[in-house]
């Protein structure tokens, strides 16, 4: 208790220093932070998408035809469609990219998003209804014209009503009857947010599509597709059998055209991977690595500063540290209260530094999170904290303890008391 209080007021005594100490970590792990927001914000399980890490996605598709021309964009229905009898996935859903609805308000043209589903979709995602139910697999495929709505929408439709189930709405001519009510979803929840949700097949393409969107014989169209793993190891049969199904139809589709590109990957290799091919469908080991030495070059700069700060400090503690050896004190005893002193500083400039972040990212999403579109959705931001933020930040704090305790630990450890107290430069 003594050696933490004695601790405590050495920190409080250098308030510069130390107030300059902990400015610069804490700028520091703002942008390590928020460079790991943006990749978590892809890579890891949310509250409305809540099998991220066992998921495999389809997000494009390229065909060749027979004059080398290429086309890239989102599957088609016969593509998802086949998808969907593939046995090896506990689930397989297909639903659009976020689309929008363009609609003059207030003296501007706001663009209000929405996705086209399949049934399942509401089985991968998860959405807390406040009023009715979901559209199932048999209301898609017979067709009905259901649509699932925001508590934004609810308001846009309805004003102050709260009990809308079994109303109707009319966007663009058509009319969609009310069959639930969700939540606000943040526009953070890549593949789920939107302001309303319909069957694909009420849909067809009739908002912000083309006549692609319900053509049954289309390789490419509007959808994404989700593959559901029972579990990870199951990834590989997936992506076999994903394999086979693309050669079957390649057969099929040979001399029109060919499907030249169409993999299935996580979503942290879809959008971070360097090395995308049928064969590395996950965020690779190279990945990986490639990941922590980015915050390790964001370390960098930093650390020349923070050693000049050490240097100060090491000399404005110098004729302390000797006079406490004089009295006694042993190295081992000096070294550990250096090592917790500039824990405790680093500490609460980790911790000042994760606040700056997410109190960024949240007010700024668009600008940090990637595959955000927010148009002008009123949903806000959800952030998440994983195991791989937390590792990112012990990594900047046992870089930067080492460089901090460096040399004050070589000076009580090399240099006599004599020079300690004259205050001798190593």
């Amino acid at each position: 208790m003594n050696n933490l209080y004695h601790i405590l007021k050495s920190i409080f005594q250098k308030r510069f220093l130390v107030i300059a100490y902990i400015v610069l970590i804490a700028l520091t792990v703002m942008f390590v932070a928020q460079q790991q927001l943006r990749i978590d914000s892809i890579g890891a399980n949310n509250p409305n998408e809540p099998f991220v890490n066992r998921s495999l996605y389809l997000a494009s598709v390229e065909i060749m035809y027979p004059d080398n021309r290429t086309q890239t964009i989102f599957a088609g229905l016969k593509l998802c469609k086949r998808m969907k009898a593939m046995k090896s996935p506990e689930k397989v859903s297909f639903f659009t990219w976020v689309r929008y609805w363009e609609v003059f308000e207030n003296g501007r043209i706001n663009r209000i998003p929405f996705r086209a589903t399949d049934g399942v979709y509401w089985d991968v995602m998860k959405f807390r209804f406040v009023e009715g139910l979901p559209y199932s697999e048999k209301d898609v495929a017979e067709n009905k014209p259901l649509v699932v709505i925001s508590e934004t929408s609810r308001n846009r439709f309805f004003g102050n009503e709260t009990q809308v189930v079994g109303r109707q709405i009319e966007i663009e001519g058509l009319r969609l009857t009310v069959c639930g009510v969700v939540e606000n979803v943040p526009y953070s929840s890549t593949y789920a947010f939107g302001e309303f949700w319909m069957p694909y097949t009420a849909w067809g393409g009739k908002i912000h599509g083309d006549s692609s969107a319900y053509d049954e014989n289309a390789v490419q169209g509007l959808y994404l597709v989700q593959t559901l793993a029972r579990k990870r190891s199951d990834f590989a049969q997936i992506h076999r059998e994903y394999n086979s199904l693309i050669a079957g139809l390649n057969k099929e589709m040979e001399p029109e055209m060919k499907i030249t590109r169409a993999m299935i990957s996580t979503r942290m290799n879809d959008f971070f991977g360097k090395n995308k091919n049928r064969d590395k469908y996950q965020f690779s080991a190279a990945d990986i690595w490639r990941n922590y030495l980015s915050t390790f070059w964001l370390l960098l700069v930093p650390l020349l500063a923070l050693m000049c700060l050490n240097f100060a400090r090491a000399n404005e503690s110098s004729t302390e540290i000797g006079i406490r050896r004089m009295v006694g004190a042993g190295r081992l005893e000096i070294n550990g209260e250096l090592i917790i002193e500039n824990a405790v500083i680093i500490s609460i400039g980790i911790v000042l530094g994760v606040f700056l972040a997410y109190l960024t990212v949240y007010l700024y999403p668009v600008v940090f999170i990637s595959g955000a579109d927010a148009g002008n959705f009123e949903g806000g931001a959800w952030l998440s904290f994983t195991w791989r933020m937390l590792s990112h930040l012990l990594l900047t704090l046992v870089v930067f303890l080492a460089a901090s305790v460096a040399l004050p630990i070589v000076r009580v450890n090399r240099q006599s008391v004599l020079n300690l107290l004259k205050g001798d430069e190593l």
